[in-house]
């Protein structure tokens, strides 16, 4: 350090700075150094305490709330006395604000050739609900493969649609993830327009109306028309309590002030109370068509912006809605290394354990399954444990590789330079148009290629079912209406054991009325007392014929079995003995085995068409384990 005064420049080693703060605190410094200090501004007056004692006896302590920024948790609350604070509650904590819904509106010109491209559109928005506009859909098979496709990639998604049905175009559809509660589906019969109402809630939250319209244009129906259902609706939903989300493609320019219908449009919605919030154009010619609408005193919708690289003529509509974003599906996965078991190991230590169980003591039947379904269980679980894992079900598309990701940035790049041109250039759009064109190109041959890999390395067996899952909709499980699984349970047992007592009764009935008929017999009253024969003993079986039984038919998986269909097929030899001995202990005492009499039942509706609460409706169909089978 070096201290310049006035007649020279005077150099300090760092002990003697040390020193010289060691006489600072004594109090000891030499007048000089003391001078060159405090022409230099570095020097401190030591406070006095003068008049401190009658200042402190006037202030009180208060708490200070200190946290951390990072994690936004309180970590201690300090006393300090400072005159201009007020005392605070010492319950105050900082939270993080909770992520909140992201919805999208799109006039996806049918969705029946663009469902990669909607679920392309909600896994990169991160989009909880999307509601499509001028989806096609005509709610019959031809439906099928657009939706098939949105299930299989949106995993956690649901799909609720209203189609046009007997006309082409129109129809809508809103996609939303499972974990939001559909209190309330109405879909409204307009003539002038489309129109498809949700009651949308979450986890106890207020409930959130979400309404999506689609007006055609050309169609030769009056606006006037439209004014009138349209003032009619937002009548209707002016009475509710729940926040309000009117949005969809109105087909009306309400970039132009001086339109006639844009001028009663904005009238009407200023009388009702409401206000549109996209001020951006939302059609390739550069209009405004695609409206959202809320309410005036309510900031439920923020954040909104208008996505331009959509595979349509109109742009997609992105906002955040004040409604809580439930957390991830937790799906919990049990699951066993099948792959790595060593099959001739492991029947060797079935063989040994059905040898020891037989040279201890003499089993009956029921004893006999029982170890049968313990000796399997037990060396399944030394060779295979089972292993839990839970997961969250996100959308996943794996089609979806590095090139893409690529091109997508690229394309990106391009709307950030077509946002940034004023005014908007011819060309910048041309560039923005073909840079859209090739990303979605591409993204659809990947998606071909991929499903062309799995198709080639399918055998025969999962091709058929491959071909199935990426074509055909899986329904969601329609049961009658319940409050809980037990007592429908309960409920669908009894009606089918009544059922089936009902269709036995006249069977087990010895006393027969005689029924004539038009030939030359008649129905004897006792049809048994013409019986001579009785049946005394079976035949028993051999490991052959059970063998030959086994490799007839398919072996299927219950989860009543105590191990997987692939064991069995791949140790059947090891088995084949237990088996045998089972088969042949119940031919020779007449007796089938109470445990293998269970079956697990689904209720499945006999026709799409018929009432779901009527319990006639359904047929079970049952799934037997493997052992009950083989007997």
């Amino acid at each position: 350090m070096a201290v310049r005064t006035m007649q020279d420049t005077t150099c300090y080693s760092s002990k003697e700075l040390k020193h010289i703060g060691e006489q600072v605190e004594k109090g000891k410094l030499q007048l000089d150094v003391y001078h060159a200090v405090k022409k230099l501004g570095i020097s401190k007056v030591k406070p006095t305490r003068r008049g401190r004692r009658s200042f402190q006896k006037s202030q009180k302590a208060i708490p200070v709330l200190s946290g951390n920024r990072r994690t936004g948790k309180s970590k201690k609350i300090i006393e300090q006395r400072t005159p201009a604070l007020k005392r605070i509650s010492q319950t105050c904590h900082l939270n993080e604000e909770a992520p909140l819904t992201r919805v999208g509106y799109w006039n996806a010109q049918s969705m029946m050739n663009k469902p990669t491209a909607v679920c392309d559109f909600v896994i990169t928005e991160k989009l909880d609900v999307v509601a499509i506009t001028e989806a096609w859909l005509r709610g019959d098979s031809r439906d099928s493969p657009a939706l098939a496709e949105i299930q299989n990639t949106l995993k956690d998604y649901r799909v609720v649609k209203l189609p046009r049905k007997g006309k082409k175009g129109g129809g809508l559809c809103v996609i939303l993830r499972n974990r939001y509660y559909v209190t309330n589906t109405k879909s409204h019969s307009f003539e002038s327009f489309e129109c498809l109402e949700l009651t949308v809630s979450c986890s106890g939250q207020k409930t959130l109306s979400l309404i999506t319209i689609y007006r055609p244009p050309g169609t030769g129906i009056s606006t006037s028309l439209f004014f009138t259902e349209f003032s009619r609706l937002l009548e209707s939903v002016s009475l509710l309590c729940s926040k309000l989300i009117i949005g969809g493609d109105f087909n009306f320019h309400f970039d132009d002030p001086l339109a006639p219908n844009t001028r009663k449009l904005r009238d009407m919605l200023e009388s009702c109370g409401l206000k549109q919030v996209v001020s951006q154009p939302t059609h390739i010619r550069g209009h405004t068509l695609d409206l959202l609408i809320v309410r005036e005193d309510d900031d439920i919708v923020s954040n909104v912006s208008v996505l331009p690289t959509m595979p349509s003529d109109h742009a997609a509509i992105v906002f955040t809605a004040a409604l809580v974003r439930p957390p991830l599906t937790k799906k919990e996965i049990r699951f066993r290394k099948l792959h790595s078991i060593d099959y001739t190991r492991f029947s060797e230590d079935v063989k040994s354990c059905f040898a020891k169980a037989h040279d201890t003591e003499d089993l009956d039947l029921c004893e006999k399954v029982k170890l049968f379904n313990n000796s399997i269980e037990d060396t399944l679980d030394q060779h295979a444990p089972v292993t839990v894992r839970s997961v969250h079900l996100r959308p996943h598309a794996p089609w979806y590789d590095d090139s893409l990701r690529a091109q997508k940035r690229k394309l990106r790049a391009k709307e950030r330079q077509l946002r940034k041109s004023v005014p908007k250039l011819t060309i910048d759009k041309q560039i923005m148009k073909k840079a859209t064109t090739e990303y979605h190109a591409a993204l659809k041959q990947a998606k071909r290629s991929y499903h062309q890999k799995l198709i080639n390395d399918c055998n025969r067996n999962d091709l058929f079912r491959l071909i199935h899952d990426l074509t055909v909709e899986r329904p969601g499980q329609t049961l009658p209406s319940h409050d809980s699984h037990e007592e429908l349970s309960e409920r669908l047992c009894k009606f089918f054991d009544d059922k089936i007592t009902q269709l036995c009764n006249p069977l087990y009935n010895s006393e027969m009325n005689p029924t004539s008929f038009t030939g030359s017999f008649s129905v004897l009253k006792n049809p048994m007392s013409s019986v001579t024969c009785s049946l005394q003993a079976f035949q028993n079986v051999s490991e052959e014929d059970v063998l030959k039984l086994i490799k007839s038919k398919k072996i299927k998986t219950c989860p009543l079995d105590p191990a997987p269909a692939v064991v069995f097929s791949n140790c059947t030899d090891a088995f084949l003995p237990a088996i045998t001995d089972m088969i042949n202990h119940s031919l020779d005492h007449g007796v089938f085995p109470k445990s293998l009499k269970s079956a697990l039942i689904t209720p499945v509706l006999k026709k799409h068409n018929l009432d779901p609460e009527c319990l006639n409706s359904y047929r079970p169909i049952s799934n037997l384990p493997f052992s009950g089978k083989s007997h």
